[in-house]
């Protein structure tokens, strides 16, 4: 009788083990940032979007912008209003796996191309840099960090995979990125970014998540700077996708225009 108690015992510790073993996850980090890129790319979207700049003393900037974007490798992102940024566009481009990018700023009347060091810098007095508002046309995560799963965890009342992530592009600032993903969709719901010394520096939300035409999208992305006391609020309205956008769109001649 105890030996037929201690073999039952046994299978039962086992059981448990395997139940509970990291090993059960089945998915690995750079699994699910393909299921992520998967999830917010489209072959063409137009938004357009309230931009909210609130500074360190609670003091808000408001601005009208769109975002145009085709595949994962064309984004243009045009200032609508106020006046003293009519005309403003951020164009981004990315051909034999060489990412461009310039900046037209009326007062000037030329465009500029962004050199890579000031890809850091900040987007029009944003919290983002340019760098960061280049992937909101598309996400490429994938190419541009290596991922391992931490595990699953409880985020805003969801179960999500969290992602421990270091970047591979030398051109972006952060030393390492943290990314909750929702399990039940691959929608990443946060982001934290760390600085150099590897001190908390942004944290990035996406709430209000939505379908439309058949694509999950965050109609409210929120960058705040920790260190700065600083955020930026991004409200997205008039969603499209799938809509016609013709290359020349794409091109520094059609920004000047």
């Amino acid at each position: 009788m105890q030996k037929k108690y201690f073999v039952i015992l046994s299978i039962m510790i086992v059981g448990l083990f395997v139940v509970t073993s990291p090993t059960v996850l089945a998915i690995t980090g750079e699994e699910v940032l393909d299921e992520v890129d998967k999830t917010l790319n489209s072959n063409t979207r137009r938004s357009e979007i309230k931009m909210t700049i609130v500074n360190e003393n609670d003091q808000k900037r408001e601005r009208t912008v769109e975002i145009v974007s085709k595949g994962d490798n064309k984004g243009l992102v045009q200032f609508l209003a106020p006046a003293d940024v009519e005309g403003t566009s951020f164009l981004t481009l990315t051909e034999d796996g060489e990412e461009n990018m310039w900046l037209f700023l009326p007062a000037i009347g030329n465009v500029r191309k962004i050199a890579s060091h000031m890809r850091n810098g900040s987007f029009m007095g944003t919290d983002f840099t340019y760098n960061d508002i280049s992937m909101l046309g598309g996400s490429d995560y994938r190419s541009d960090y290596q991922s391992n799963l931490a595990g699953e965890v409880e985020y805003d009342g969801k179960t999500c995979y969290l992602l421990e992530s270091q970047p591979t592009d030398q051109d972006i600032q952060y030393s390492r990125m943290k990314m909750w993903v929702n399990k039940a969709n691959y929608v990443p719901l946060k982001m934290e970014f760390y600085d150099q010394e590897d001190k908390l520096l942004k944290v990035m939300t996406n709430k209000n998540i939505k379908n439309i035409d058949g694509h999950l999208t965050p109609n409210e992305i929120t960058m705040e700077n920790i260190q700065a006391g600083t955020k930026t609020i991004l409200s997205l309205s008039n969603v499209k996708y799938n809509v016609e956008i013709p290359d020349r769109v794409f091109t520094t001649r059609y920004i000047q225009q």
